[in-house]
């Protein structure tokens, strides 16, 4: 708090606080004491993937939905408490790209990252065995310039592609990402485009168009 108070001090009250939990009890019981530590007058929001997280969010000045699917969007959205700022943020690609790998991670990583959601959506049997890849090891090879397809055990995480970008990015042709945005736009106040969207020359130059 000291450091983001240093950021207003110097460019002015034009910052948004995020908060977001790890996994585990502890890591929201943490969560929860900085929620309750952050000054009234601060802009925050609260990343949310469960229903905990999502009242918690309630608390604040709004949520930010870790998911870009509409259905697991209205599924959160009906634990906040009262009327709130509301966000979906996710992974997001024009495809085809050089960066789809670093998409199918990124998709993994937030499937993986809600348990309460595997277990609401029936989703336990994928992530048993999306749980045995040692994913950030593929996120390193990609760091070091190389194709998570050098490991074999990728072959689970490649037989669930489809599953994956579907249900946990924003991706496909221009019309796939616009349509499903229209469908958030309808619940949320914003869409969040996140990582490797802005590293890919390709889906930045096609962003006016996806905004229009």
């Amino acid at each position: 708090l000291a450091e983001f108070e240093k950021l207003r001090q110097r460019y002015g009250d034009r910052f948004v606080l995020g908060l977001g939990a790890g996994v585990g009890k502890e890591a929201y019981r943490s969560l929860e004491k900085c929620v309750t530590a952050v000054p009234d007058e601060y802009c925050t929001v609260v990343g949310a993937g469960s229903p905990l997280t999502a009242r918690l969010a309630s608390k604040t000045g709004g949520v930010l939905f870790n998911s870009v699917n509409p259905k697991f969007v209205k599924w959160l959205m009906e634990y906040l408490e009262g009327d709130v700022f509301k966000a979906a943020y996710g992974p997001a690609l024009l495809l085809p790209s050089e960066f789809e790998e670093d998409l199918l991670l990124a998709a993994s990583i937030v499937f993986l990252g809600s348990r309460k959601l595997i277990h609401s959506f029936g989703f336990g049997d994928i992530a048993r065995e999306l749980s045995r890849i040692d994913i950030m090891a593929l996120v390193n090879l990609r760091r070091s310039g190389r194709s998570i397809f050098e490991r074999p055990e990728v072959e689970v995480l490649d037989r669930y592609r489809d599953f994956l970008l579907e249900n946990f990015t924003l991706s496909g042709t221009l019309e796939d990402i616009e349509a499903k945005i229209e469908k958030l736009l309808k619940l949320c106040d914003q869409v969040i485009l996140s990582d490797p969207f802005f590293r890919d020359l390709g889906s930045m130059n096609r962003l006016k168009e996806m905004v229009r």
